[in-house]
């Protein structure tokens, strides 16, 4: 037989989808096992392995897919071969997948939603009947998450509305998440009003409102911030002009919602996106939520930043952030001004407070800072029973007193 050729005269390739050196290669390799061996190893170099393993399950032949059950049982618990071999697998053969599967007799959850997020993307109403007729087992909550989330690919609306049928909505948390952030990053204002919609259902407030009758609505109303971080989360995925153009959407109780998860997630990557929190009329929000941010990292200079705030509760949510960081140490022997500046910032807390920062600070700054620990210490009242703590603790503050 004359080998085929394309318009140029050239001979055609057997895989006309497929422009990647390594996966032709794996194609043209007859033993499968080898080929993807050989694609993991070079995906070793630059991190495109699953990408790969995908093109080529893809791409095989249908004559060859009965090679996948032998190349899957050479790779017992691969966790990688799993996912990227068995979805593929499943959106072109999904009872065949399905069936390898359940032989298995596994309660790995990899396998079962691996294959039912290629079996979603094939038959999404068989996939759903399917995974409503299971009976309860440790893989439940697992399997309506990968429907959502697979639904949520390219038909949000279609995954909310499946929540709301099957109840998920109410028992799924996780699943609910997963909804909004792959709709945040499609359609960020479709996301929102999806969002908001789900918020008037549950009769949640997303501000300091009355507090929601029906324990399932107080358990998301505490949570509330954690759904539009969700939507926040998937829209940073687009362009920071996008993105800050969503951010000036937001109402204010929202803006307030959100400010901390948009510092954290934008600010390196949509710095403008930031600075739209400036444009709302919470005195200081886009600064706070800056530095929060910033807190999280152990950033030089937060302590003397952290002076342009008179607010007590800010400042001592801030200094317990930068605490936990694990960088107050450094932070405060790097320069007299900051240790000024801590030692002003502690005075500026809620008295009650005091004491305990005041430890946990010293605690903090004894292996960088000594000479500034045995300070802290000294703004213990002698009879407060955490300066024993300290002189116990820490030998090192003991020997310079």
């Amino acid at each position: 037989m004359e080998p085929k050729t394309n318009v140029a005269g050239n001979e055609a390739s057997p895989y006309p989808g497929v422009a990647d050196s390594q996966v032709l290669a794996a194609l043209e390799k007859p033993d499968l096992i080898a080929a993807v061996r050989g694609l993991i190893d070079c995906g070793q170099e630059d991190l495109c392995v699953d990408t790969r393993l995908i093109q080529l399950i893809e791409s095989l032949p249908e004559s060859r897919l009965a090679e996948l059950p032998a190349l899957l049982a050479a790779n017992p618990g691969n966790e990688l071969i799993l996912r990227f071999v068995l979805t593929p697998w499943a959106e072109r053969q999904p009872a065949a997948a399905l069936a390898w599967a359940k032989g298995q007799g596994s309660t790995n959850a990899t396998v079962l939603t691996s294959v039912l997020t290629g079996w979603t993307r094939r038959d999404p109403a068989a996939a759903l009947e399917w995974t409503t007729t299971q009976p309860l087992s440790t893989n439940t909550r697992a399997l309506q998450i990968s429907l959502i989330e697979t639904l949520a690919e390219t038909d949000p609306d279609r995954a909310l509305a499946v929540l709301h049928d099957t109840g998920w909505i109410h028992t799924n948390s996780q699943a609910v998440l997963r909804l909004l952030k792959n709709w945040g990053s499609q359609d960020p204002t479709a996301a929102l009003t999806g969002l908001r919609g789900m918020v008037a259902g549950f009769g949640i407030r997303s501000n300091a409102g009355k507090e929601p009758e029906d324990p399932f609505d107080q358990k998301f109303r505490n949570s509330y911030s954690g759904l539009l971080a969700a939507v926040l989360s998937g829209a940073g995925s687009r362009s920071s002009a996008e993105t800050a153009d969503f951010i000036r959407q937001l109402t204010p109780q929202e803006a307030s919602a959100g400010a901390d998860s948009i510092a954290r997630d934008y600010l390196a990557l949509h710095p403008e996106a930031v600075q739209a929190l400036a444009s709302y009329p919470n005195p200081g929000m886009a600064e706070k939520a800056q530095l929060k941010a910033l807190a999280m990292n152990g950033t030089e200079g937060l302590v003397e930043k952290l002076m342009g705030f008179q607010d007590p509760a800010f400042r001592q949510e801030l200094l317990g952030n930068l605490a936990s960081a694990g960088k107050l140490g450094a932070e405060i022997s790097r320069s007299k001004v900051a240790q000024a500046s801590l030692l002003q910032a502690l005075a500026g807390t809620e008295e009650a407070q005091r004491p305990s920062l005041t430890l946990s600070f010293a605690q903090k700054a004894a292996a960088d800072a000594p000479a500034f620990a045995k300070m802290l210490w000294a703004q213990l009242e002698p009879v407060n029973s955490t300066v024993f703590e300290i002189l116990f603790a820490f030998p090192e503050i003991h020997a310079t007193l």
